[in-house]
């Protein structure tokens, strides 16, 4: 699994705000379709059982929503199949 976090203030979202807004893409990675479709389900059937990463995900306080998923590029092997999920976490700043 590969992930990358963006982050940037929210002025507008709450008065004086206080916030930030995390933008986290994770790509998982596996040697099969089926792995893939354990980790990181997609389609009609991700609803009902989203596997444990988006699991992990949603279970976090500072979850908002999931903003795109699908397939995508390992680079370094293309034999390895790969799957990004995009989410929006908001935090509050400290």
């Amino acid at each position: 699994m590969v992930f990358d976090v963006e982050t940037e203030q929210e002025r507008g979202w709450v008065i004086n705000g206080g916030y930030d807004q995390h933008d986290v893409q994770v790509v998982a990675i596996a040697d099969t379709l089926e792995q893939l479709d354990v980790l990181l389900p997609t389609g009609p059937g991700a609803a009902g059982n989203g596997g444990p990463i988006r699991a992990a995900l949603e279970a976090m306080d500072s979850y908002q929503f999931e903003d795109s998923c699908g397939d995508a590029d390992y680079e370094p092997d293309p034999r390895k199949y790969a799957r990004h999920l995009t989410v929006r976490l908001r935090t509050p700043r400290f």
